[in-house]
């Protein structure tokens, strides 16, 4: 019997091999029914459209969305992070999700028995609002849980990742070939039904290795947080700038993609099958993440990601058939997997421990508040130019984010005297 094999230990907790599949397990269905419910949501453009709601109107109430992202998802951040738990915080906020998403279906015009059941759109939108407050920092929150957990536990991010991938492209794949415009109010039901295995999974990782909750005195002051290091980092400064620039034009081409497909003679209704395709293609990049990370720097891993976003936007500008649309997709399914393999570590490399939950958080809401400029102005520009040429624009936009980026490092380097030293990820 090998003994070595017996007493070795796992991650920086030094856990047994059954702990760490345990750990695994847990971790893996968090991350595979999660991005299964985040799927489902995929379909609130679609609702709103065939709701009746015009393209405008759609910008106007996605720029909403980003609106309370703005101030929810750092408030969630600094929450995980006074607690010590962004794997509670980020509970609080699933269960806040799983009780208002259904809301927003019910704004639909419904008759029961002969008896007209009318929905608003000032109501759509107050739900809209309530809804956003809890899901607009869970994405940050359940990837830095994951990273986190897979560092103690000596599991490989890569692989739990990969399998929120997985649980968004079997779903999306499945709604793509029952889904019209009649069935759209049910994804809202179905995104809320998903987070209930999630939720069991995130409770079972209560005692996971390193996982401990600050009660009563041991939270942390908001004053003794000292938030004010992340803006003293040039290099954090620098990130938040970039995302805020590459996520006007990013937040557009989510948001709009249902006008691009319909434009080369697509059915609308098939936005979750494109979707599936580029998912199934961020799945590679993760599982072969660990080999990235030996030649790719996470910064150059953004990098990369960000010029194969721009191609495939400007490519969509040249398009006349939902098969190309199809095609170039994969750009953009490769981008998110450099995307997914070296944002979450980035952050981490650059911010405090003891704030990675309000640095990722901070980052989302600095996305949020560029998805409010992107949404607000594209329905109009779209009107005004119409979507392929607007495509154009965006592709060209996020290069030129990805240029700005690189020159930032630059100055920061020259100019600041500052070279880049990652803090470790434990």
């Amino acid at each position: 019997m090998d003994t070595a094999a017996e007493t070795k230990t796992y991650g920086t907790a030094g856990i047994t091999k059954k702990e760490k599949l345990k750990w695994g397990h847990w971790m893996g269905m968090s991350e595979f029914y999660y991005w299964m419910a985040m799927a489902c949501g995929m379909y609130l453009t679609a609702f709103l459209k065939s709701s009746g709601v015009s393209v405008e109107m759609v910008g106007v109430i996605t720029s909403v969305n980003s609106a309370v992202a703005i101030i929810a998802t750092p408030l969630w951040g600094s929450i995980g992070d006074r607690l010590r738990s962004p794997r509670t915080a980020l509970l609080m906020c699933l269960f806040g999700y799983a009780l208002t998403y259904p809301l927003i279906a019910l704004t639909r015009n419904y008759v029961i028995s002969g008896i007209p059941i009318i929905g608003t759109l000032p109501v759509m939108i107050i739900f809209v609002i309530v809804h956003r407050f809890f899901t607009g920092p869970s994405g940050a929150l359940i990837d830095n849980t994951a990273l986190t957990g897979c560092v103690r536990t000596g599991n490989f991010f890569g692989l739990i990742r990969s399998l929120g991938s997985l649980g968004w492209v079997i779903i999306l794949i499945v709604m793509a070939n029952v889904m019209s415009d009649k069935y759209y109010y049910l994804s809202f039901y179905l995104s809320s039904a998903a987070l209930v295995p999630t939720i069991v999974a995130l409770i079972n990782l209560k005692n996971m290795p390193g996982e401990v909750v600050a009660r009563g005195k041991d939270r942390v002051k908001l004053k003794d947080m000292h938030l004010e290091r992340l803006l003293k980092d040039p290099y954090f400064v620098s990130y938040i700038a970039f995302a805020i620039i590459h996520c006007i034009p990013q937040m557009c081409i989510n948001t709009f993609n249902i006008y691009l497909i319909e434009s080369v003679g697509g059915d609308i209704a098939k936005v979750g099958f494109l979707q599936a395709y580029r998912a199934a293609f961020e799945i590679p990049a993760l599982l072969i993440s660990k080999k990235l990370d030996k030649i790719m720097s996470y910064r150059n891993m953004i990098i990369t990601s960000s010029v194969l976003y721009g191609l495939q936007a400007i490519a969509s500008g040249y398009i006349n058939s939902f098969g190309a649309l199809i095609a170039i997709t994969t750009l953009s399914g490769i981008a998110s997997g450099f995307t997914q393999a070296g944002t979450v570590k980035y952050i981490l490399t650059i911010a405090p421990r003891d704030l990675r939950a309000t640095a990722q958080t901070s980052v989302g809401a600095a996305q949020s508040g560029a998805g409010i400029l992107g949404n607000a102005l594209g329905g109009f520009v779209i009107a005004a130019v119409g979507v392929k040429l607007f495509y154009k624009y965006l592709g060209v936009a996020i290069i030129l984010s990805c240029v700005l980026f690189v020159l930032s490092h630059v100055f920061i380097r020259k100019v600041l005297k500052k070279e880049f030293v990652p803090n470790p990820i434990d």
